[in-house]
């Protein structure tokens, strides 16, 4: 009985692996260029190769499948220096990303002069805290 077990899952894992590369295939095989579907049609070559730069679609297929099957919180981390964290907004029914900084608080947007501009206060709150502009 343990063998046979042993024997499903594994190649349940095979085929969800097999499946996770078919799905990552077509999306990279689909018709159209990402940078012009965003950004629209009147973008320069420059701004292309800088969208494609920032999202990654400049690296090679098996360096975009890892970051597709795993995220890139862990490059994002690296980059910035500080935990990056993704935060639910009921409002607008989506989520949105967040650098975990001093104290557990959770910014966003900050300036060169490290002037906050969006802080969370909490993990768990939902209030938006504005500084360094007119809003309350």
């Amino acid at each position: 009985m343990a063998k046979f077990l042993i024997r499903r899952i594994v190649f349940l894992v095979g085929t969800l692996f097999a499946v996770s590369i078919a799905v990552f295939a077509i999306s990279e095989l689909a018709p159209g260029n990402i940078a012009i579907n965003v950004l629209g049609n009147t973008i320069t070559p420059d701004q292309e190769r800088s969208f494609n730069a920032q999202n990654g679609l400049d690296q090679p297929p098996v360096t975009r499948y890892v970051r597709w099957m795993f995220g890139s919180d862990w490059e994002a981390a690296a980059l910035i220096g500080d935990r990056v964290v993704r935060v639910y907004d009921p409002e607008a029914n989506r989520s949105l990303w967040f650098v975990d900084g001093p104290e557990n608080a959770l910014y966003r947007y900050r300036t060169e002069d490290s002037e906050t501009m969006i802080r969370i206060e909490t993990h768990h709150s939902t209030r938006w805290h504005y500084r360094g502009s007119n809003r309350s």
